[in-house]
C-alpha cells in the first residue's frame, strides 16, 4: 500500500497503531525518507501506542 493510502486509511481507523513500525519500514525500504519515519521504523509493535501515532502524525 502507499503510504498515502495508509495515512488516509489510518485516519479512519483502518490501520492499527502497532502495524506502523513495520509500514514506516517497508516506506524507508523503498527510498522514503525522514528522521520521524524513520525513527517509527525502528520502533516495534509493544512500544507506546502514542509514540507510534505521534511519529506517524
Amino acid at each position: 500500500m502507499v503510504l498515502s493510502e495508509v495515512a488516509w486509511s489510518y485516519r479512519v481507523d483502518g490501520v492499527e497503531p502497532a502495524d506502523l513500525p513495520m509500514i514506516a519500514a517497508e516506506a524507508v525500504a523503498v527510498g522514503l525518507e525522514s528522521p520521524a519515519l524513520c525513527e517509527l521504523a525502528g520502533l516495534g509493535r509493544g512500544d507506546d501506542v502514542r509514540d507510534l501515532r505521534d511519529l506517524f502524525e
